[in-house]
């Protein structure tokens, strides 16, 4: 017999290669794709655009796009209401109700049970980026930087929610604005008021008010 010392002795790095597929085969490789999506967060970016939440009303930074009644997982807490909030963003969307976020105005309004139902009192209203030296929106007043030249109480555009009124706001600019009703701007004084003014109609009491700085 050759002695063991003719013996080809083993190679090291064959030897570990083996240990390493017989690893490789019983153990299997990680399934790092299922770690990553069981840890993924529930909201994203995208998902986040929509949310749906118990009762009337949406939180800050959203508006009500559509609204559901009878929803049982609401309870009686929320009269059993649910309503579809959407992030507020663009220049113009339509909201449930007769509210706009700030920055908005109404410039139309319809009555519609489908969409928004009676949690809104069936109202849709069109909600507009306020911008430019004037605008028409729907109701009473303007916002914040405008004052109410003229109003028109049969706008056909204005639902009833607004008891079709519709008012011309203009920019406040110069040192004198003429303002319907008995209000002035901010930094304006009332300096002469003229009643039966029949640009600004029954929504500012015939009332047209000279304003100053």
């Amino acid at each position: 017999m050759p002695s063991s010392k003719n013996r080809t002795s083993a190679n090291p790095f064959l030897l570990l290669l083996a240990i390493s597929v017989s690893t490789a085969i019983g153990c299997g490789s990680p399934d790092l794709g299922h770690e990553e999506l069981a840890d993924a967060p529930l909201g994203s970016a995208e998902s986040a655009l929509t949310i749906n939440q118990c009762g009337v009303g949406c939180p800050d930074g959203y508006y009500p796009s559509a609204a559901y009644t009878n929803v049982a997982a609401c309870g009686a807490a929320f009269n059993y209401t649910r309503t579809t909030c959407k992030t507020v963003s663009g220049s113009s969307f339509n909201s449930c109700g007769t509210s706009c976020p700030s920055g908005y105005y109404p410039s139309e309004s319809y009555t519609t049970g489908a969409i928004c139902g009676t949690p809104y009192d069936t109202t849709l209203t069109t909600c507009k980026t306020v911008s430019g030296s004037s605008f028409n929106s729907c109701g009473v007043g303007c916002p914040a930087g405008y004052y109410p030249k003229a109003a028109y109480s049969t706008a056909g555009v204005c639902s009833t929610s607004f008891d079709y009124t519709l008012t011309s706001c203009n920019i406040v600019s110069g040192s004198t604005v003429q303002s319907c009703g008995t209000d002035c701007p901010p930094g304006y004084r009332p300096t002469a008021s003229y009643t039966n003014a029949g640009v600004c109609g029954t929504p500012y009491n015939y009332a047209l008010t000279t304003c100053k700085l």
